[in-house]
């Protein structure tokens, strides 16, 4: 799946985890101009704590910040590699999972309050961007 700059990947159902083949995809705030508050580089992947932790709807918005190949392994397979077959694996991904849910929800609250503060005080906008006080790679 090849995704170009301008193409977000919503809050959707979730049915697949993405792995980024190649680019940067980042966790947007679709409220504040898609300000980007967490990059997750080629290499890593995402979209596995909605379907762990989540079950239905993704929380988050992510947008490709250049373009990206990202490969996707849908619900069912998922489930069936990392819940039946390993399942050493799948503790192991399931421990991290539960880590970074937590940094991404900690990521996500300061990116917002940041947001929400240069809207109150637009003469300082661009002193603290969301970008340069918390860039999170995965």
């Amino acid at each position: 799946m090849k995704v170009q700059s301008w193409k977000l990947l919503s809050a959707n159902n979730v049915e697949i985890v993405f792995f980024v083949k190649s680019g940067i995809v980042g966790f947007v705030l679709p409220n504040y101009k898609n300000e980007c508050f967490l990059k997750v580089r080629q290499g890593y992947f995402f979209g596995e704590i909605d379907l762990i932790f989540y079950g239905e709807i993704r929380k988050y918005t992510v947008m490709a910040l250049r373009d990206a190949e990202l490969y996707v392994l849908n619900k069912k397979d998922f489930k069936q590699i990392f819940l039946s077959e390993h399942r050493e694996i799948g503790k192991a991904l399931y421990d991290n999972a539960y880590k970074r849910k937590n940094r991404t929800r900690r990521a996500f609250k300061e990116a917002t309050e940041i947001c929400k503060k240069r809207q109150e005080f637009p003469h300082k906008e661009g002193s603290q961007g969301v970008n340069f006080l918390r860039k999170l790679f995965y």
